[in-house]
């Protein structure tokens, strides 16, 4: 029986160390899978995000519109002394219109009024006026309202007992009324004024006619 015991033991020895060398191998082919297998969970490294050497870039064109880019140029003379434009003003005058009225009822008118660098040239006729003349003015003011003198037109040039007249009448004038009739002609008149109305016989507001650039002539 001794001896039996002593035989089962180096047995149980060379098992043991069976299993040892076993789990070492195991332990090693873990180690050399691990380190020749990539670890599915690992991150994966960033791709680079610089385009592509060579690669053409889109252009956007620049529709930016200056902010003192001008809309639109207005015509020479029309924004009043700039002394490179005419404007041609006219009305037609009437014993309806003067305020107070009525005046001269009978009575017609027509005016045109040209400015020119500063200039106010008139050429003024009334007909049917039952007395002479005494006053002929340009008013600043709106339709059916006074207005104060901003150009006296002088006594006429002729009077025939029928029409009478005012011809190529010439007056400078300050850049602020050239200004405002070039802007708002519809906010003046003209006025004339008689012995039998003092206060007006007939009037007209002015309008545009025509601007003009003198530098095309």
């Amino acid at each position: 029986m001794r001896r039996s015991l002593a035989l089962l033991v180096p047995l149980v020895v060379l098992v043991a160390c069976g299993d040892d060398d076993d789990a070492a191998d195991r332990a090693t082919t873990t180690v050399v899978d691990g380190a020749s297998t990539p670890d599915a969970t690992a991150p994966a490294e960033a791709e680079d995000d610089e385009p592509t050497e060579g690669a053409a870039s889109e252009t956007v064109p620049d529709t930016t519109v200056p902010v003192d880019a001008p809309a639109g140029e207005a015509p020479d003379g029309a924004d009043g002394g700039d002394g490179l434009g005419d404007a041609v003003l006219a009305g037609d005058l009437d014993g309806r219109s003067p305020v107070p009225g009525p005046g001269d009822t009978a009575a017609t008118g027509r005016v045109e009024a040209e400015l020119v660098d500063g200039t106010l040239c008139v050429d003024l006729v009334a007909s049917g006026l039952d007395a002479a003349v005494t006053e002929a003015h340009l008013h600043g003011g709106p339709e059916g309202e006074e207005g104060p003198v901003l150009v006296d037109l002088g006594p006429p040039s002729t009077s025939d007992g029928g029409d009478t007249t005012w011809t190529d009448v010439c007056t400078g004038v300050d850049d602020d009324v050239i200004d405002d009739l070039a802007a708002a002609p519809e906010l003046a008149y003209v006025d004339v004024h008689t012995a039998s109305f003092p206060d007006g016989a007939i009037r007209g507001q002015l309008g545009v006619i025509s601007i003009f650039d003198r530098t095309l002539d």
